[in-house]
């Protein structure tokens, strides 16, 4: 006699079409925006660690380059700058930590600030000034050092974001922004990192 074979139930999983929308944000500065591009903040900071253990060697510093070496200009755009579109993303990726229920690992695929292919996102608003500060940089013994970068007293940006519908809304987003706003800030010396710069506000219809 045969012995019954017995039938296992398949499951299938259901996995429901991606629904993409898109909205159009605007960040307004509440206070001033300072931006320092990283490649050069860094390799300065290279070059002052240098210089302090050979300091028969340091030449004489140059104010404005240092200025105009911490913006980022935009392609094709004369006198046109930006700031970097993935500091906009994590800003508010990093705001989670101030809203229960939605973790970072989540917003992160959730969402996506979108930009023409330069990897930059353009500040409107006032031209970018001087900005003249010492900071203090090295290990345990921190050395005191001016240092010159351009800062931006009125200023927006203006960006899409494509997000998965099924995941995070439109209104949930926005949320996250005016959190990143006053807990997060953008470019340096922003809330996130000790200081008061990069605040902002979102734009309300």
């Amino acid at each position: 006699m045969k012995k019954a074979v017995k039938k296992e139930k398949v499951e299938q999983v259901k996995i429901p079409p991606i629904d993409f929308r898109t909205v159009r944000i605007t960040l307004v500065g509440e206070t001033p925006l300072l931006v320092h591009r990283f490649s050069e903040k860094s390799k300065t900071e290279i070059e002052e660690k240098h210089a302090q253990k050979a300091k028969n060697k340091k030449g004489a510093r140059d104010p404005l380059a240092e200025f105009k070496a911490s913006l980022y200009p935009l392609p094709g755009k004369k006198n046109k700058y930006g700031m970097p579109t993935s500091g906009i993303k994590n800003c508010a990726v990093s705001a989670c930590r101030f809203v229960e229920g939605f973790a970072m690992t989540q917003a992160k695929g959730a969402f996506h600030v979108l930009d023409n292919g330069t990897g930059l996102t353009e500040i409107q608003g006032s031209a970018p000034v001087m900005d003249e500060r010492i900071v203090r940089i090295g290990g345990f013994k921190k050395i005191a050092t001016p240092r010159y970068r351009a800062r931006f007293d009125d200023w927006a940006v203006t960006f899409d974001v494509k997000y998965n519908q099924g995941v995070i809304s439109a209104e949930q987003i926005l949320n996250l922004y005016e959190n990143a706003g006053f807990s997060i800030g953008l470019c340096e010396y922003r809330p996130e990192k000790g200081g008061n710069l990069g605040m902002f506000k979102v734009q309300r219809a």
